[in-house]
């Protein structure tokens, strides 16, 4: 069964009033506005994918898609600048994988691509050397993407309906606030989920070798995403220490979460470190995802999360009501333009040991051309409880 959604007449309000604006200002000045329209850049971007995913109560998966995306941004204009962006994910055989649920395959296993038709982004905004306020449909991309991203690795992005203003008030400094009004996600229109949410985001670059972070983040959805709901606060340091060979960076992260249903207060912690010497890199981390004592999980709904806890993606629930705790280990080099890395994820439940398992995950990235990047991913997820799943992704990925 094929599946095809058209995603244009859900854009909220605050998109439409984006359009209006950019309608307003080329009538306003038309001269200066069409020439700004002329001196436009194009984007372009085609990605070519395989994925082959299987786990073990599921049949195979095999998914061959294409992602287009498509888009013009103006040339700025005392400080107006617009984009309009299209997205679209075809498959070469739309029955030959579980586009998670959405296309009538639920036997194989799930590759959450789903072909879709979509308007990606479409905003104005304004920007000058203290304030940015930025209006429309658009990515939205917080330090690490552990809370906020745009799921990038998927074929269909998540962008954010939202209203967005940013304030610099001295060099270094960023103070963000953004309201949600939709959150298109990576499953298409039938799956987005309606918002009132409220983003507070502070971010420091204190020197060339320290930064630190705060957010407080309200999330409040409807659509399907009612479970979701939370208040998160948090913050990080990170930064590096340059020696005379070796470059040492370090990352530390925690936040606390209040959640009504259940009425649960789960805490996160991450450390990273790493190492880097020539053409070498070392990384040790580790995560917690904090249960409240089993009562249940951290969450980041609107995460990039494929970047987290392995590449099978077993862990996209954070470990489920029990948790997570995942110790890992990455091993990188450069032969030339190719980039290898390896690595190691040992996964504990925060309670209990229902989501305990261990993984390897390899990449393999070359850049074929200026413009055309080359890429193979393979991940081996091996559950205690849960199934087994391995994934194999080969790319290429043309930009313009």
């Amino acid at each position: 069964m094929s599946h095809r959604s058209y995603r244009f007449k859900h854009l909220r309000p605050v998109s439409l009033g984006t359009l209006a604006l950019l309608t307003g200002a080329q009538l306003f000045a038309a001269d200066t506005a069409l020439e700004a329209l002329q001196e436009g850049e194009v984007n372009l971007t085609l990605r070519p994918r395989y994925e082959y995913a299987e786990q073990a109560n599921r049949d195979v998966s095999h998914a061959a898609t294409l992602k287009t995306l498509l888009g013009y941004t103006t040339a700025p204009w005392q400080g107006f600048s617009a984009q309009i962006e299209f997205s679209d994910t075809h498959a070469l055989d739309d029955a030959s994988y579980n586009a998670a649920g959405l296309n009538g395959e639920p036997q194989k296993t799930v590759v959450a691509d789903p072909e879709t038709t979509e308007l990606n982004q479409a905003y104005l905004q304004y920007t000058d050397e203290l304030l940015l306020v930025k209006g429309g449909r658009q990515r939205l991309i917080y330090d690490n993407a552990r809370f906020v991203g745009n799921v990038g690795w998927r074929q269909n992005e998540q962008t954010f309906d939202a209203g967005l203003i940013r304030v610099t008030p001295v060099q270094g400094l960023k103070l963000d606030y953004a309201y949600l009004s939709q959150i298109n996600r990576i499953f298409a229109d039938e799956r987005d989920w309606d918002s009132d949410s409220h983003l507070l985001h502070l971010h420091y670059t204190v020197t060339d070798t320290v930064e630190v972070g705060a957010y407080y983040y309200h999330l409040d959805f409807d659509g399907g995403g009612d479970g979701q709901d939370n208040d998160t606060l948090g913050g990080f340091v990170a930064g590096g220490v340059p020696l005379e060979d070796v470059k040492l960076t370090y990352r530390l992260e925690s936040a606390w979460q209040h959640r009504d249903t259940p009425d649960i207060d789960p805490w996160y912690f991450h450390a990273q470190g790493g190492a880097a010497y020539d053409a070498f890199k070392l990384g040790l981390g580790y995560e917690v995802l904090g249960s409240d004592d089993g009562r249940g999980q951290f969450l980041t709904p609107l995460a990039t999360a494929h970047a987290y806890n392995g590449f099978a993606d077993a862990y996209l629930n954070n470990g489920g009501a029990g948790g997570l705790r995942d110790l890992y280990l990455s091993l990188g080099t450069q032969v030339e333009k190719l980039n290898a890395t390896f690595i190691y994820h040992h996964f504990e439940s925060d309670a209990g040991d229902a989501a305990d398992g261990e993984e390897y995950d390899f990449v393999l990235a070359y850049p074929v051309h200026e413009r055309v990047k080359a890429l193979v991913k393979v991940a081996l997820y091996q559950g205690d409880d849960l199934p087994d799943v391995n994934r194999f992704v080969t790319q290429l990925t043309f930009s313009y």
